[in-house]
């Protein structure tokens, strides 16, 4: 009886038939023993390269869903401020817009300046427990970092198209045309991960509509750009005055707005 053939005795010898090119008449013509080695040889290499396939998708799936989860610098210190604090600069805030309306009711020109520490305040405290409803229920957790001439605010997201941090870094400026503001989108990201305007840019529209604002898109340099017209229920309160919102000034750490009322001739 001949000796079986084990596969590290055959594996040589096939690896010397492939590459003298014998075709598939030829491999049958091989002993018994040494038929079909070839084809596994080949199977074992493709279940391989499947497994390292899936192996490796599934890692490029969980290193998106963590980038999709990577929290800003500002977003993380935001999130980190002790309740008592937040309220605080919650009422802080509460009370500079109160003050702003004042100022605007009794006409002539009127400023007013937040600061970053106010709004995340008013954002975390207010807004979550005195305006549950005013934003979708999506939407979480929101913070603003104010940079020079720029603002980012983040989120957390839980809605389609994506599910993660939201970070939207915009300029906003009066566009020249009476109470017009435009929000020009520098960047919009899930965590680290680009992501393009256009997957929610229609829900943005939708959420302003529902607020009274109208809105229409334009681009700057390749950047889409909000234009959104103050309402009339804003700049034109009971009483017959007008407003006229003149600036928007954006430095590091705060806002401020500038204006003038026109009161009515009587």
């Amino acid at each position: 009886m001949p000796n079986s053939a084990n596969e590290s005795d055959i594996d040589p010898e096939l690896d010397d038939l492939q590459e003298s090119g014998l075709d598939e008449s030829d491999v049958t013509e091989l002993p018994p023993e040494k038929r079909g080695f070839g084809l596994w040889k080949w199977l074992k290499r493709i279940a391989i390269a499947a497994v390292l396939f899936v192996g490796l998708a599934a890692a490029a799936v969980f290193v998106l869903l963590e980038l999709a989860k990577a929290e800003p610098e500002f977003y993380r210190k935001a999130l980190q401020v002790d309740q008592d604090l937040q309220k605080q600069n919650g009422n802080e805030m509460e009370t500079r817009i109160l003050d702003l309306r004042n100022s605007v009711l009794v006409g002539d020109a009127w400023t007013a300046t937040f600061t970053e520490d106010q709004i995340n305040g008013w954002l975390a405290w207010d807004l979550e427990n005195k305006f549950p409803g005013l934003i979708p229920p999506e939407i979480t957790e929101p913070r603003l970092s104010v940079e020079d001439r720029s603002m980012t605010l983040a989120f957390r997201c839980n809605a389609k198209p994506f599910r993660g941090i939201a970070v939207i870094e915009a300029d906003i400026f009066m566009t020249g045309v009476l109470n017009q503001v435009g929000i020009r989108v520098k960047s919009v990201r899930s965590g680290k991960i680009p992501v393009p305007l256009a997957a929610f840019a229609d829900q943005i529209s939708h959420q302003l509509k529902k607020s009274g604002l109208d809105i229409e898109w334009n681009t700057e340099e390749d950047d889409p750009v909000a234009i959104v017209q103050l309402p009339d229920a804003l700049v034109k309160p009971e009483g017959g005055s007008y407003i006229e919102m003149q600036e928007i000034d954006i430095a590091k750490g705060k806002v401020s707005v500038s204006g003038v009322t026109h009161l009515p001739d009587y």
